[in-house]
């Protein structure tokens, strides 16, 4: 009975310690909620169709922070060539930039050249924010020249 017992005891802490740890890692992932545009913080009202020769919306910048941010609107390079932006007082050229309050919006326009060979292409743009610390990137954004489309957005007073 004794050597049973010596038997036992030996076997009993030759067993591998239970499982434990100090320190541990797991997976885990941050996103955040991807929206619409016209739903974002830094919402954009894009204008889907502009006729050449005129004055169009391009898009409509609303600024849902709760502090003042710096909008840039540029052209993509390829798209340079279908004319200005502009805010209402003269051509701004291929970039604009501008200072929105907090639940202000800014109508952007795009002076579109008088070329029939535009019909159906699409003006590509970038519209970006900067606050205190938050960089908003939104690339690569479009609305279409097309002239058999009425629109009552061209033509328009910013």
């Amino acid at each position: 009975m004794v050597v049973v017992s010596v038997t036992s005891l030996l076997l009993l802490t030759a067993m591998p310690p239970s499982a434990s740890f100090d320190t541990g890692s797991a997976e885990r992932s941050t996103g955040v909620p991807v929206v619409s545009d016209a739903d974002a913080v830094h919402a954009l009202s894009n204008h889907s169709a502009m006729n050449t020769g005129e004055t169009c919306k391009l898009v409509t910048v609303t600024n849902r922070f709760d502090q003042s941010v710096t909008v840039t609107v540029t052209l993509r390079g390829d798209s340079e060539k279908y004319g200005n932006l502009t805010l209402g007082s003269g051509r701004e050229g291929t970039q604009t930039s501008f200072s929105l309050a907090s639940g202000a919006e800014q109508k952007v326009g795009l002076e579109t050249d008088d070329n029939s060979s535009y019909d159906g292409d699409r003006v590509y743009y970038h519209a970006n924010a900067t606050t205190d610390g938050v960089r908003v990137v939104a690339t690569d954004r479009h609305s279409t020249i097309d002239d058999g489309t009425l629109t009552t957005d061209c033509d328009i007073t910013l």
